[in-house]
């Protein structure tokens, strides 16, 4: 039993701190049925004991993890034993491992399976690898230091940063262990015969620089069969039998779902830089006011604990914030480290080219060129940015990998490369010194360019999903491309705008993407024709999508007019198609009507099936007003026509209108039965706007047949989707779907309340009521208004006005038994 007395701190299941530790390594230093105490609980009780019980003095030991030599005292009295062995702390064995002066945060695994590698007789050699900065040196320490009296001959650390000759290698154990040069005999024979027999663990730090003399190691392991080695390098020293055991970088939170403080302040990264910063300044509070840059600055860190033991101290001049905006330069901020670490981890620069300077040029010039990659890059990518065969690029990203400056995962199959973002901010902090940066910035702009024409030309067919699927993954290097192209080369910013504006259409980024094209269409107003027209067309289509029909009508004629001047009837077509949809959601019917049949002419001229069906489809919404039977005939004939082109996003599309306008035409049988083919198309597709639509329509279907219990399951099941879909449009029906089910099922407070909430986003985003569904929605509104009288309507809708959108989303889909995350 170990006894000390201290202020731990509390948490969830227990307490945690360096005194619960202080008492835990007093346990360990004892035997069974033995009872120590530490010098502070011996004081408190020293005159408290019964009669026949009292304290022997068994001098002062080393504690692992505690710096300085312990005093340490033992119960005796009768009925317990007074004899022992000698006490289990780290004085009973030789070693030369430096005191710990603070506790090891974050690495609890690491350090298990590290303890439990070497416990093993057939384990030998385990190496940490990872980038610099992420404390492999201190975690081989703690290791080392909780194994040492399993290691009879003790644990020794040789320091090898000084040693940048392999041959040296030798030279610099034989130092540390006091093994002298024999005249005649090689000094790796005379280390061989040192440790031939002793039960040693051998701790070679910071390997990597010197890796050749990796055989080194392994001859000694050979000769020597009790030894052991804990090696640490940015590179696993690729021998028989060895274990590697990678060092990530420390846990850091997540920003857009932070948790209580207390929780947070657990948070691995969090606690290493409230540790270093209330070192420095013991005031520091760590509250609800501090704890979003906090989290901000350590995720922004990337989780490095070099890095945020940098930042950490920059408190005493600067505050959170400022130190958040610095970051965006954090090299010239995280300097000045501890004056007794290695010179490498007195600034994050240096830690980072001391592995950058350890590359063959080859792979530093492919280091420097992969920084331009923002979010990480498919071999491919990087490939078609390199002028170096494929073969050596493939070795090359590999190389890097091993060499922890990469980091390799797997996405669909395809192996993704990806830095570290401060480790990329070093990469392309050396291409500008190289005078390379705008070089491959307008490399890494054209490949991307190339890659949204291409997408763009899928995104109607049956390759959909997947290409939707890659421009998602690569957002980060597109929106890189278009910032540098907005700037450098304009005209690669307005065709880039122009293939990617059906992306953000089906993912929803509407506002963002009406940014970026309204940016480039203002740095091109001088181009030709043929440049702006397809961006104008998005542009007006994107701003339709936003609710602002001036804008949008606006634009859509000035990619008419500049179509009809190229005599490119295509342009012409699309324009007045989306032109026609414009003036549907204004209630200009007839004029519509014109606008689309125009259009439906031309594209059936160019024989351009895709656009016809789409044009059949706006068509039907601009006559289902008057005639419902030639809507549905028209949607029909979109149905068949992507039938026969086996297009999922134009059968899905026709599918869904078709149940909207059996829907709306109160057969619910059909409605049902077309939504649920519509469905599994989606699902098969993996068409994630179209499930969503879908399920908002079932759920009205359910509602309407008084099935209210299907309605809320629809609605759950559209929850679930909307979590990862983050659409506006989406969140806005899925919100006023609630209110109007409330409604029908007679809780008229929460149903206004979520009109409310549904309305005030609906104008936020830009996103109107389908005219076809007005008199539906007054449907409902009206039930709530009966229920509550018009004062109190009017009250639970103001509520719900001033709702945020994440309380408006959990009320909904607590309404509907989801779970959902704001």
């Amino acid at each position: 039993m170990g006894l000390h007395t201290g202020c731990p701190t509390r948490i969830p299941g227990g307490y945690v701190g360096v005194d619960v530790h202080h008492g835990a390594r007093l346990m360990a230093a004892g035997h069974g049925l033995q009872v120590l105490v530490s010098e502070t609980t011996h004081h408190l009780t020293e005159n408290e004991l019964p009669p026949d019980a009292g304290w022997r003095s068994l001098g002062r030991h080393r504690l692992r993890d505690i710096a300085r030599p312990q005093s340490i005292y033992q119960l005796v009295m009768a009925g317990l034993p007074a004899d022992f062995p000698p006490l289990k702390t780290i004085d009973l064995r030789p070693h030369n491992l430096p005191a710990l002066v603070s506790a090891l945060i974050g690495r609890g695994q690491e350090t298990a399976f590290a303890q439990a590698l070497l416990s093993r007789p057939e384990v030998r050699l385990v190496t940490f690898t990872g980038i610099g900065g992420t404390g492999k040196t201190r975690l081989s320490l703690q290791v080392a230091s909780d194994a040492l009296s399993d290691f009879e001959d003790g644990a020794f650390f040789v320091e090898l940063a000084a040693v940048s000759d392999p041959a040296l290698v030798v030279a610099a154990i034989a130092h540390t262990l006091e093994v002298s040069e024999v005249a005649g005999q090689p000094l790796l024979d005379s280390l061989k015969h040192h440790l031939k027999e002793k039960q040693m663990l051998l701790v070679l730090d910071n390997f990597e620089q010197v890796v050749a003399a990796a055989p080194v190691v392994a001859e000694l392991l050979a000769a020597c069969r009790k030894l052991k080695v804990l090696a640490t390098s940015r590179m696993r020293l690729r021998l028989r039998g060895e274990y590697e055991l990678p060092v990530p970088p420390l846990a850091v939170p997540d920003l857009d779902d932070l948790p209580p403080v207390e929780a947070l302040s657990q948070v691995a990264a969090v606690e290493l830089f409230l540790q270093g910063a209330q070192a420095v300044l013991p005031s520091f509070r760590f509250d609800e006011g501090s704890a979003a840059p906090v989290a901000a600055i350590c995720t922004r860190l990337d989780g490095l604990p070099l890095a945020i033991q940098l930042a950490a101290p920059r408190i005493r001049l600067l505050s959170l914030g400022a130190i958040v905006a610095r970051l965006d330069n954090r090299f010239k901020l995280l300097t000045g480290g501890a004056r007794d670490l290695p010179q490498r981890h007195q600034t994050l620069r240096e830690c980072i080219a001391w592995s950058y300077d350890l590359l063959p040029q080859s792979e530093r010039t492919l280091f420097r060129h992969l920084a331009v990659f923002v979010g990480g890059c498919t071999l491919e990518a990087a490939q078609a940015l390199d002028n170096s065969p494929d073969s050596d690029v493939g070795d090359g990203l590999f190389s890097l990998v091993e060499k922890s400056l990469l980091r390799h995962t797997e996405q669909d199959g395809e192996p993704r490369f990806s830095m570290l973002e401060t480790i990329r901010e070093f990469g392309v902090e050396r291409l500008e010194a190289e005078g390379e940066l705008e070089l491959w910035r307008g490399r890494h702009a054209r490949y991307f360019l190339s890659l949204a024409e291409k997408a763009e030309a899928q995104l109607s067919g049956a390759a959909q999903a997947d290409w939707l699927r890659q421009l998602a993954e690569e957002q980060d290097n597109l929106r890189a491309a278009l910032k540098w192209s907005l700037q450098a080369e304009p005209p690669t910013a307005l065709r880039l705008a122009g293939a990617l504006w059906h992306f953000w259409e089906m993912r929803g980024h509407l506002a963002e993407g009406r940014n970026w094209l309204d940016e480039a269409l203002n740095r091109n107003q001088g181009a030709p024709d043929a440049l702006r027209v397809r961006a104008l067309t998005g542009a007006g289509k994107v701003a339709f999508l936003q609710g602002d029909f001036a804008a949008a009508s606006a634009l859509l004629q000035g990619a008419l007019a500049a179509g009809r001047a190229l005599g490119d009837e295509r342009s012409v077509a699309t324009a007045l198609l989306y032109s026609g949809l414009v003036t549907t959601y204004q209630g200009d019917f007839h004029r519509a009507e014109a606008l689309i049949e125009e259009s439906l002419v031309l594209l059936r001229r160019l024989g351009d099936r895709t656009g016809t069906g789409a044009a059949l489809l706006h068509l039907s919404h601009a006559v289902i007003q008057s005639d419902v039977a030639r809507a549905q005939h028209l949607l029909e004939e979109s149905l068949a026509l992507a039938r026969e082109m086996d297009d999922d996003n134009g059968t899905i599309m026709a599918l869904f209108f078709l149940g909207d306008a059996a829907f709306l035409s109160s057969e619910w049988n059909r409605a049902q039965a077309l939504f649920h083919e519509c469905l599994a198309r989606a699902q098969r597709s993996g068409n994630d706007l179209g499930m969503v639509y879908t399920l908002w329509g079932l759920s009205h279907t359910a509602r309407e047949t008084r099935d209210f219990s299907g309605a809320r399951q629809r609605l759950r099941e559209m929850f679930a989707r909307l979590q990862a879909l983050a659409h506006g449009w989406g969140l806005a029906f899925a919100l006023e779907s609630c209110g109007l089910l409330a409604a029908a099922q007679g809780c008229p407070e929460q149903a206004a309340q979520l009109m409310g909430a549904a309305q005030s986003l609906r104008e936020a985003i830009h996103c109107p009521l389908a005219p076809s569904y007005h008199a539906l929605y007054e449907r409902h509104a009206n039930l709530a208004r009966e229920a509550l009288g018009k004062a109190g309507f009017e009250s639970a809708w103001s509520q719900g006005r001033a709702m945020p959108v994440e309380q408006a989303l959990q009320l909904a889909s607590s309404g509907v038994g989801a779970s959902m995350e704001a």
